[in-house]
Formats: C-alpha cells, sequence, structure tokens
C-alpha cells in the first residue's frame, strides 16, 4: 500500500513533451517540497509504456501511476474537456489506474500539469486544498488561456507557470511567468533524459547530412490537409537529398518515395538537444510546436517555413499571432517565412537550402 504520511506533489502528464518538462522540473528539485514526487502517466502516446518502464527505473518519483493501457487501444487522448468535475472522482482514477479505493488516500500539496485532463480534475477534487502549478505544454502555454479553453474553468487559478521562455509568454493564464532550467547548459540532466527517452546513435542517425526537415501534421480525414502534405511534399522534391520527413504521431498518410523518414521517432526536444537542427536548418511544417523548440530549448535559430496559409487556405487568428509571437522573438525576423503560393514556397526553400 502507498504511503500516506507526507504530503507530496502528483505530476499529470499525457505527452512526451509534458514528461520533459516534468523531469526538468523534478531533476531540480522545483515544486517538490524537497520529497519525490508521484506522477500520473496517461498513456496516450506511441512507446509510452517503455518510457514508463524506464521512468519507473530512473527513480525520480515515488510512484509511476499508468493510466490506460500502454501500446494497445488508444486511451482517450484529453479525457472529458467539458467544464464539469467528476461526481466521483475516487471511481474515475480507479477505474483508469486499476488501483484499490485505499492506494488513493495520499494527500497532495502540489498538482503540477499543463492540460485540464479529467485525471486532473479527479486529483483536484480528492485534494482541493492543493497548489495548482502548470508548465510547457508547446504553442498553447504561451497564448491565451489553456486551462479554461479546454474545460478547466472549474480549476483554481495557478499559482506558477514554467515555460522554456518565459519573455515569449503573451497569454492571459497567470501573471506569474517562470522559466524552465535550461537543459542547454546541464549536461548531466541530457545523460539522464537521453537514457529514459532512449535517445541513441540510431536515433539520429536519419538527420545526418539533412538541412531540411518537415514536420508533418496529422490529416484526421480533413482533404485540405491532405492537399496541404501534396504539395508540400512536390515542393520539397527537389531538395529530397538534403529533407527528412519526421511524421506527426497521429500521421497515418502512405510514405512518399525517395525521401527519407525518422522511423525512431525519439523525443524531438532532445534531438535538437543532440545538435540536429542549427542555424543553417530549414523547419518545414503547417505550423508546428516542434518548429519553435530549437529557440525555446538552446536559442538556435533555424529558418521556419509555415504553409498554414498555403494556396488560399485561412489560417486562424490564434495561427497568426503564434507567428508573428516567433517572429518577434527572432534576432533575424526575415527566417520566418509564410508563403502564400507553390511558387512562394518553392522560391522560399531555394533561397533558404541553396
Amino acid at each position: 500500500m502507498i504511503s500516506t504520511i507526507a504530503p507530496k506533489t502528483a505530476f499529470i502528464c499525457g505527452t512526451p513533451l509534458q514528461i520533459l518538462g516534468c523531469i526538468d522540473l523534478v531533476f531540480h528539485q522545483m515544486e517538490t517540497d524537497g520529497s519525490k514526487p508521484d506522477l500520473y502517466l496517461r498513456h496516450d502516446f506511441n512507446g509510452s509504456g517503455e518510457l514508463a518502464q524506464r521512468l519507473a527505473i530512473a527513480d525520480i518519483f515515488d510512484n509511476v501511476f499508468q493510466i490506460g493501457v500502454p501500446n494497445g487501444k488508444p486511451f482517450s487522448i484529453r479525457g472529458n474537456e467539458s467544464d464539469t468535475l467528476p461526481e466521483r472522482p475516487l471511481n474515475l482514477l480507479c477505474q483508469q489506474i486499476g488501483e484499490a479505493y485505499s492506494d488513493f488516500t495520499q494527500s497532495y500539496t502540489k498538482l503540477v500539469f499543463t492540460y485540464p485532463y479529467d485525471t486532473v480534475k479527479a486529483l483536484y477534487c480528492l485534494n482541493p486544498h492543493a497548489k495548482i502549478v502548470t508548465f510547457e505544454d508547446g504553442i498553447g502555454s504561451y497564448f491565451g488561456d489553456i486551462l479554461t479553453a479546454n474545460g478547466g474553468a472549474l480549476l483554481p487559478h495557478p499559482q506558477k507557470l514554467y515555460l522554456w521562455d518565459a519573455h515569449m509568454y503573451t497569454g492571459n493564464l497567470i501573471g506569474d511567468v517562470r522559466s524552465l532550467p535550461s537543459m542547454a547548459s546541464d549536461p548531466a540532466m541530457q545523460l539522464i533524459v537521453a537514457e529514459i527517452f532512449n535517445i541513441t546513435a540510431q536515433s539520429l542517425a536519419p538527420y545526418k547530412g539533412k538541412r531540411c526537415v518537415y514536420l508533418t501534421q496529422p490529416i484526421d480525414g480533413k482533404p485540405e490537409r491532405k492537399q496541404e502534405l501534396r504539395e508540400t511534399v512536390a515542393a520539397l522534391k527537389p531538395w529530397r537529398a538534403i529533407t527528412v520527413i519526421r511524421r506527426h504521431p497521429r500521421d497515418n498518410s502512405p510514405e512518399m518515395p525517395d525521401f527519407t523518414y525518422d522511423c525512431e521517432n525519439a523525443q524531438w526536444e532532445l534531438l535538437c538537444l543532440s545538435g540536429i537542427v542549427d542555424s543553417t536548418s530549414v523547419l518545414v511544417s503547417s505550423i508546428s510546436t516542434a518548429q519553435l523548440s530549437p529557440k525555446l530549448l538552446h536559442d538556435s535559430e533555424p529558418t521556419l517555413i509555415f504553409t498554414a496559409c498555403l494556396n488560399g487556405r485561412a489560417a486562424t487568428q490564434g495561427e497568426l499571432s503564434v507567428i508573428d509571437t516567433i517572429r518577434h522573438a527572432y534576432r533575424d525576423g526575415s527566417k520566418i517565412i509564410v508563403p502564400r503560393t507553390n511558387n512562394e514556397f518553392c522560391t522560399a526553400l531555394a533561397r533558404s537550402l541553396a
């Protein structure tokens, strides 16, 4: 049975990026109140089962509670996104984790998370006096209010928000925004996370000799996304010898012939820290958190080409705000490119890669 003597912190994560930020906080003993925290890991992504095993071996958490079936039928990606709290929070957690009721008598002084999963809401209902702390969840954390916009309106206002680059924050979630410790200047932590995320020479191999990375987006049955994929690949074809395609976890489109694909799917942020991207690189995507990672993690400024507005497609105001904020964060704003036509796209690639 789990110890219930000392209150402590619970981290709740459902993506590799969230787990990376969580490890950063725990490694530097931030928001842990001097004791090993618990981790609630939602199996929402490929390889989550193996990652959970490596996290347990690393022994940086007191308990690693696994929610959903690893590498099996997809678990609910986000959980209940409505502005409600679970009527029977203990039942919900027991259903998700499969533990006996008595195993949930641990009290928490803090709940630390990035997104208002139903797991978060259940833990809050059982620990109504716990302090709320949030941290990096990619582009969505830098704009607006990621909690209220995704069903978290009934949760208490967070006390702090930790981001890779606090200076880029333009949202209205909170005023106390702090920077996560830099991994780029912490070799000891880099070694630990490389082992946890299984970064090897094989993980880096697809990027050897490549200057351009195409970061795809999930098709999700949308014809306009299929069209964008076709147009992007066609424009990249002359540069295929120096291009690698990295698929989004939910991109199930067929591979294009003559292109190199990253089939290892190692943690992108750690690949960036390993040197696969520098100021001469070009990252192409509709609009992706991954494009921003080199700037956030080690202040590198590759050329970013956003295809969200290609050939008459209308980007949302939120997407345009993201792009504008990134442009202002760059020392050289001309490296942020938003082509409107295929000709502009091909010209931008030629100027950036020639």
